[in-house]
């Protein structure tokens, strides 16, 4: 059974307000699709969300069932990006858009992979995860009918009976969710109706997993069939794109080694 917390311990969606989008840099037509790369800085002189983080504006065509790509980097700020769809307003938020920072602990990238249930002109937001960041960055944009097209993500997809392990150590000066967790982050790509299993292990404190699915919404455990030192999710997973994985603790400021495993089995059928 799956011990459930919700968005309060949430620490991958954040919601931010942007202020009026001035020039807008359209990189995708009716007609062309693909790679688009662009480089600016982050400076006082631009607009700013409710939050206090600059941010420069491009938008994108995608048609429906398209793939949307979107990598920020910086070797100056923390990158973060967010990806509005049409029908969302030109100011505040929406339920629909999506964002992140951090799409894997250590790496200083921010990825955002979507697939358009909307036609029409989507906005990137290129920004920081701190107030009153500047400096410079680059943001690359992939549109595409399938994720496998885009190399970047190759590293990324789990493959069928795939394993991958990870041996972490949670400390003072990582990230740390809203409640004051420390948490390291780990991500992958996968496809509806895989079965992924997820094994976080640790002797010096208590694990606690989350899972941020596609659509926004969240998987959590604790305590795995009683184990103080076992947190594990099951999952068939219900969509195809980036799948996030929060390491992180029961308590605010608990430290230690941990041991993950994120795992594609075959499901069981019954006969």
């Amino acid at each position: 059974m799956l011990f459930l917390r919700h968005t309060t311990r949430n620490g991958f969606g954040r919601f931010r307000r942007a202020a009026a989008v001035a020039a807008v840099l359209i990189f995708g037509t009716y007609a062309a699709r693909g790679q688009d790369e662009h480089a600016g800085v982050l400076s006082e002189d631009d607009d700013t969300l409710t939050s206090g983080e600059y941010t420069d504006s491009y938008t994108v065509f995608a048609a429906v069932g398209d793939w949307i790509h979107v990598v920020m980097t910086s070797p100056e700020i923390d990158p973060y990006v967010i990806l509005k769809p049409p029908s969302c307003p030109s100011t505040g938020t929406c339920e629909q858009q999506r964002d992140n920072d951090d799409v894997q602990s250590g790496d200083e990238t921010a990825v955002v992979l979507a697939r358009a249930d909307e036609a029409g002109m989507w906005t990137v937001l290129a920004t920081s995860s701190e107030p009153g960041e500047s400096g410079s960055y680059q943001v690359t944009v992939d549109v595409a009918g399938d994720v496998s097209a885009f190399e970047t993500l190759a590293s990324l997809i789990l493959s069928s009976n795939e394993v991958r392990s990870e041996e972490g150590f949670l400390e003072a000066g990582d990230k740390t969710l809203n409640s004051g967790e420390f948490v390291d982050n780990y991500a992958f790509i996968g496809h509806a109706g895989q079965l992924v299993v997820i094994d976080m292990l640790s002797s010096e404190f208590d694990p606690y997993l989350i899972l941020f699915l596609p659509d926004k919404s969240q998987e959590d455990n604790d305590d795995w069939e009683g184990s103080r030192e076992q947190a594990r999710l099951e999952i068939i997973l219900p969509l195809d794109g980036l799948y996030r994985v929060s390491a992180t603790s029961l308590e605010p400021g608990e430290t230690g080694s941990y041991s993950l495993e994120i795992r594609d089995e075959v499901p069981f059928i019954k006969d």
